[in-house]
């Protein structure tokens, strides 16, 4: 309850270890989505009131890295750190698929990519993803599949996120 105007807020018990939980929690349908590296990730329908909000599903599976999860028609798509990228129903956490990291980066460390969604009325489902290896690489996102469009090394290791505004994408080391 916030002290100054009496406001009501959700709130569920949501473990973090060792302060993994970067992947910024994602909104569509009424539902939120939050994951951690540890603890799996939860789905929360929120009603009209505080006290309408459930979790729907939660998955000790499906870990998000750093990159945030993206939503499109119903499906998510987000980082695993197991399985790499992901596909899943975001209102039952029914997995479709996953790529099992060979798009992102070696398999000796945690895979890193940050994925940017480019919307347009041709191609909604289009991402670009920075990988590990400083890839930059258009793909196409599906609920029946990746699909690699084009892939172009413009930097050396990183695991930050680049900046897009405009036709101008920011990427550093």
């Amino acid at each position: 309850v916030n002290p100054d105007d009496g406001t009501l807020y959700w709130a569920f018990d949501y473990p973090i270890t060792n302060g993994v939980s970067i992947a910024t929690p994602i909104f569509a349908d009424r539902v939120v989505l939050v994951s951690s590296f540890w603890h799996g990730a939860k789905a929360i329908r929120l009603g009209d009131e505080p006290t309408d909000a459930e979790i729907i599903w939660e998955d000790e599976l499906i870990r998000a890295l750093m990159s945030q999860p993206l939503y499109h028609d119903g499906h998510a798509y987000l980082l695993d750190r197991q399985f790499g990228i992901i596909c899943f129903d975001y209102n039952t956490g029914q997995r479709k698929w996953q790529d099992e990291q060979p798009q992102m980066t070696r398999r000796e460390r945690n895979p890193q990519a940050s994925m940017i969604q480019l919307r347009s009325a041709d191609t909604p489902d289009r991402v670009m993803i920075l990988n590990a290896l400083g890839d930059l690489i258009l793909a196409r996102l599906t609920p029946d599949g990746y699909i690699e469009q084009s892939r172009v090394n413009i930097i050396g290791e990183t695991w930050a996120h680049p900046g897009l505004s405009d036709n101008l994408l920011v990427a550093r080391s």
